[in-house]
């Protein structure tokens, strides 16, 4: 190398030294720039912190320390603005209806503030803190919402809106801790939710039918077309076109007004034949408010009455359904008759203990003495037709001809009635026993009839089962798969009674919701046909709507 290389070659190395010791620091620089702004911040969010813990009773400080434990700062961008988790729960937050939820229970309007001036106003440290405080905040606010409800329902006489920060489990913060770390912000909130098929689908439906409906508490009186046809239509017109099925340019057209009444009709749970009976009637001169309120009803009890079991039998009172659910999915649904409004169907749980193919009828003392009586004093020979055998208290079996039943008063009434005719009883030709407190179980009938009714409230509280063989088969093989409907049908032919426990665990639910959702996101409003829900729809009133709408 010639001395002229040599010069330029050292040189270069001198420029090249000095770059590299001049990027090193800056690089130091930015980095103590970096601590001390964080530094800076984390002082500020810890004053937020102590200002606010001498008014919370509510446990929400804590609650917020252990969620920026790990990362103290899990709502901010590397740029220093709201990141993606922020804009994710601000957006759920404004549109918490679709969880049931009332937004305005929410900082919303200060959130959005926030996130507005810090697009303007880059890596200021008050609006990162109070933004990371609030955020985290409504979060918890939020979740615990979202899992546990707004009422607090343990009273029989009142329910009343309480704050359920302090319900959150050590591993409800972990979930949220994992979402808001790892960017799964989405996931661990629909892990938070209650996971039972049926407030899922409830879930999903309802935010499809949020789309483009207003939820006024106008309503139109729809009389059916027995009252008066031309009225009936008029007004069925006017209510479609009011809750948003149909357009006031196309209500005269009959196509157009067919197709909304059997879209609506659907959505009720009523036959779809574009006729306005009374159920249908009933359910037009309902207003969307009060749809509105059955769903906030129906997705806050969920969150009371959470049901973690996989695989169970469940009813729905209102919906006059039975579902087998396998997997946490409906596999099959068979219609239902209910109780009568003064034979209510209570709610509860049991295990499914066995069932008895073609049973006797052991008729109680209630329907024996008030049903029965008047109709044996009609007709002395109704036991021989019907079947029944009379028995005195003593369980001696008398001949029905030899009772002077005009005589008898239902406070005087002293016997016990059975109907043993084998298949042909008012339990039809299987029953299904899930021993409970209230004495009831589900069954056949030969009063098939009924089930192609729209309200289908008829029995004295126990459950009747349209399709009650294909029950029985599901039943059995899952115990034994060499059964099959037919097997069960050829022994039920041959009238011998027979009882088969399962010997398996498998819960029967009874409940009471007044709304579903399907799997295909379609919602169904069910009639409140005991009246339960008017207490908690009213106190759900005054807590969405005295504030908006």
């Amino acid at each position: 190398m010639n001395a002229k290389n040599l010069v330029l070659f050292f040189v270069l190395s001198c420029v090249l030294v000095a770059c590299k010791t001049e990027q090193g620091t800056d690089n130091e620089s930015f980095k103590q720039k970096e601590q001390e702004f964080l530094s800076e911040l984390t002082t500020r969010f810890k004053k937020l912190l102590t200002k606010n813990s001498h008014e919370d009773s509510l446990g929400i400080i804590p609650r917020i320390e252990e969620i920026h434990s790990q990362f103290p700062f899990p709502w901010m961008s590397q740029e220093k603005v709201l990141n993606e988790q922020a804009h994710f729960l601000l957006a759920q937050l404004t549109n918490a209806l679709c969880y049931g939820l009332d937004s305005s229970l929410y900082e919303v309007a200060r959130m959005q503030e926030i996130e507005n001036q810090l697009i303007l106003d880059t890596a200021n440290l008050d609006l990162l803190a109070e933004g990371n405080y609030l955020f985290t905040k409504n979060y918890l606010v939020f979740v615990s919402q979202l899992k546990y409800g707004l009422l607090n329902h343990t009273s029989k006489d009142s329910v009343y809106y309480e704050w359920k920060i302090k319900m959150l489990t050590p591993a409800d913060l972990t979930e949220m801790k994992n979402g808001l770390y790892h960017n799964e912000l989405s996931q661990s909130i629909e892990n938070l939710e209650p996971q039972f098929v049926q407030y899922k689908q409830l879930r999903h439906s309802w935010t499809n039918y949020l789309e483009g409906k207003k939820f006024g508490a106008d309503k139109i009186k729809v009389s059916s077309m027995k009252e008066d046809s031309t009225l009936a239509y008029q007004n069925a017109e006017k209510a479609l076109v009011l809750y948003n099925y149909l357009d006031s340019t196309q209500a005269k057209n009959d196509s157009l007004f067919q197709k909304a009444l059997t879209c609506f009709q659907a959505d009720n749970n009523l036959a779809t034949d574009g006729r306005i009976g009374s159920a249908t009637a009933y359910a037009l001169s309902q207003s969307n408010r009060e749809r509105k309120l059955a769903v906030l009803a129906s997705l806050e009890k969920y969150k009371w009455e959470e049901l973690t079991e996989d695989s169970l039998l469940y009813v729905n009172i209102p919906s006059y359904e039975l579902k087998f659910i396998e997997h946490n999915k409906v596999a099959k649904t068979l219609r239902a008759v209910v109780g009568k409004t003064i034979n209510q169907t209570p709610t509860f749980s049991a295990k499914m203990d066995y069932l008895i193919l073609n049973p006797f009828w052991h008729i109680p003392r209630s329907i024996s003495s008030k049903e029965i009586l008047p109709k044996l004093k009609r007709d002395s020979n109704l036991a021989s037709k019907k079947g029944y055998t009379i028995y005195d208290n003593n369980r001696n079996k008398i001949d029905a001809s030899s009772i002077d039943w005009s005589k008898v008063s239902e406070s005087s009434f002293n016997y016990r009635i059975s109907q043993t005719r084998s298949g042909g009883t008012a339990l039809g030709r299987v029953k299904f026993i899930f021993t409970n407190e209230h004495s009831i179980y589900m069954h056949d009938t030969p009063s098939k009839s009924l089930f192609n009714n729209d309200v289908r409230a008829y029995s004295h509280g126990c459950v009747r089962i349209e399709n009650p063989l294909e029950l029985a088969t599901y039943l059995i093989s899952r115990k034994d798969s060499n059964y099959t409907q037919d097997s069960v049908e050829n022994f039920v032919q041959t009238g011998q009674q027979k009882r088969i426990d399962l010997n398996y665990p498998l819960t029967v639910s009874l409940r009471y919701f007044c709304c579903e959702g399907t799997p295909e996101g379609d919602m169904r409003f069910y009639r409140d046909i005991y009246k339960k829900e008017t207490q908690l729809r009213s106190y759900l009133s005054r807590l969405f709507y005295s504030k908006s709408e």
